[in-house]
């Protein structure tokens, strides 16, 4: 082995190790926050079946999430396989546990994305994924407050989740339309034609209008598979936590 590649090896050996220990740590700092003996206390006292029940569901929701984004980058170029996603995704919620915001989440899964060497392609894959669970969150939100038979101030919510929604479908089914995309494309075309020299801006302007009209002329099955996925996501997510808190309740 050259030292060039022992050197290599020393790196992700490195890598690894401060990967695991910084896991380690997060977890510790966790176990300190939360109330752990509590939260034990609960799980030990819960029905068995139905917590079985809960991880089976959450697991698949995770999978399904999984597939989604396999769609998604497969279009962008990012050869990655389905346990390589459903393991980006798990990594990226484990350290948004502790990391502020949900868009820490998300940066955590663009860097491992991007490593496949399409930093633009990642971050076209996570906002059309975005897009799509957000949009799948909305309908089902109206769906719920439709079911609870909303009276009084409740009843008012509904009209504004709608028009919320509305907006987020329409954005949606945008994101996959070749006719609408140009609208917002074609003024990004002009700006790096007057770009007369190439360069660091040109290069990733360019690369962004190309990312965007990957996902145009897939035909209505593509943007419809990505939809399915994203309700069956939402849905499989709330009867799993219905699942647990009756079997915290029982």
């Amino acid at each position: 082995m050259t030292a060039e590649g022992r050197m290599a090896g020393v790196r992700k050996a490195l890598i690894r190790v401060l990967t695991v220990a910084g896991a380690i740590g997060l977890l510790l700092l966790i176990f300190r926050i939360v109330p752990f003996a509590e939260v034990m206390r609960s799980i030990r006292s819960a029905e068995p079946t139905k917590l079985a029940i809960g991880f089976a569901l959450l697991f698949l929701g995770r999978l399904l999430a999984a597939w989604r984004m396999k769609l998604l980058t497969d279009e962008q170029g990012l050869q990655l396989r389905l346990t390589e996603i459903f393991e980006i995704g798990t990594t990226s919620t484990f350290y948004g546990l502790i990391l502020p915001g949900t868009l820490s989440g998300g940066l955590v899964r663009w860097y491992k994305l991007a490593k496949q060497g399409n930093a633009v392609g990642a971050l076209a894959s996570l906002t059309w994924d975005r897009l799509a669970d957000t949009a799948a969150v909305g309908m089902i939100g109206i769906l719920g407050w439709g079911l609870s038979r909303p009276a009084g101030a409740h009843g008012l919510i509904g009209p504004g989740l709608l028009g919320v929604s509305a907006a987020l479908v329409a954005l949606y089914v945008a994101g996959f339309s070749r006719s609408v995309g140009n609208v917002i494309l074609r003024p990004i075309d002009a700006a790096v034609r007057r770009l007369r020299d190439g360069g660091w801006v040109r290069g990733k302007l360019e690369a962004v209008t190309v990312a965007a009209r990957s996902y145009h002329g897939l035909g209505a099955w593509f943007p419809t598979k990505v939809a399915i996925l994203s309700l069956a996501v939402q849905l499989t997510g709330s009867v799993g936590f219905f699942v647990w808190a009756q079997a915290l309740l029982g």
